[in-house]
């Protein structure tokens, strides 16, 4: 078993009691982190392992793999870093089947956050459920913690208006909202894909791009349109903008989605290399011009707004939240 596998399998537990907190943590918002908190401060008050205990693939992609697929905000590889990059002690990912989604809530208690992990305090959402069709309401725990043993504490997952969750995260990142979303995720929604070579037109243009292949076609894009952004690449920062489409000035229609990536003041061949794109603000629209003069000037706009925007926004490296990146 490869050893990323058996770093997040609950047989590398070796504690005699713990705090847990599950859900499927996609994002790991500021919801989330207000959960992740509260296990990690009952862990330093009662000094026993603070533990996440999260899904994969996500439920959803199992129970209703015939619906409408859904776009996930982290890939599993980013879900597990920027879990782990909060600083608890463990990081369990369980594998989902349609099998272990029949469970009841008390069984997945039982045999598992209890005999496997010695889970003496279970953290949940106000809203929180588990087991077979969301069963294991507020009442049900209640009673459960009672008939098992173990005590539950509640967190308010709300900001503002509204309570966080990855559903509105996914809904304001498709409307292009990207800053409205860096306010309920704590940093800006990102991407990292591979560079691959394109047509080169943007060199002719003297707006060279990056085009990007994701590791996942899961992953969710934000929607179609030109953002400001700031990358990270070969250990170094660096401002750009980015356009997600059609391109449908110098491509047919039929071709598919893209994701090409300006960086301001490189030069670097990056070509088969990763880079990471921090999506900040949203431009315009994608637009069709009648010639590629026209598409010269108007980017020539868009990075004058760019560097502007950027100017007012602190670099990546003094963005709040610094948990959620890996160094």
């Amino acid at each position: 078993m490869p050893e990323d596998i058996k770093q997040h399998d609950i047989s590398a537990f070796r504690g005699t009691a713990s705090v847990v907190a599950t859900g499927t943590y996609d994002g790991v918002h500021l919801g989330h982190l207000a959960l992740i908190e509260k296990v990690k401060e009952i862990s330093r008050l009662r000094g026993i392992p603070s533990v996440l205990f999260t899904f994969w693939p996500h439920p959803r992609m199992v129970l209703k793999a015939h619906h409408m697929p859904l776009k996930l905000l982290n890939t599993r590889e980013e879900k597990i870093r920027l879990l782990e990059a909060t600083g608890v002690d463990y990081v369990f990912v369980y594998p989902f089947t349609e099998e272990f989604s029949r469970l009841s809530a008390e069984v997945f208690i039982r045999d598992i956050l209890i005999r496997s992990l010695h889970m003496q305090v279970l953290v949940v959402g106000e809203n929180h459920r588990m087991g077979n069709a969301n069963s294991g309401n507020r009442s049900v725990l209640k009673q459960l913690s009672k008939d098992c043993s173990f005590e539950i504490e509640t967190v308010s997952l709300s900001g503002g208006a509204h309570t966080i969750s990855s559903t509105l995260i996914r809904k304001t990142l498709l409307a292009g909202e990207v800053h409205d979303a860096e306010s309920l995720l704590g940093y800006p929604y990102f991407l990292t894909g591979e560079v691959i070579p394109g047509q080169q037109i943007g060199r002719t243009l003297g707006f060279p791009t990056a085009n990007l292949r994701l590791p996942s076609s899961d992953k969710l894009l934000p929607g179609n349109g030109v953002y400001a952004i700031q990358a990270e690449t070969g250990g170094r920062q660096y401002d750009g903008m980015l356009n997600i489409g059609r391109r449908p000035t110098i491509q047919p229609a039929s071709f598919g989605t893209s994701i090409e990536v300006h960086l301001f003041d490189f030069s670097d061949n990056i070509y088969g290399k990763p880079i990471t794109v921090y999506f900040r603000e949203r431009l315009r629209d994608e637009i069709s011009f009648e010639g590629m003069d026209l598409l010269r000037d108007q980017l020539v706009r868009d990075q004058e707004q760019t560097r502007a925007l950027l100017k007012s926004r602190p670099p990546l490296d003094q963005i709040s939240n610094r948990w959620i990146r890996q160094h």
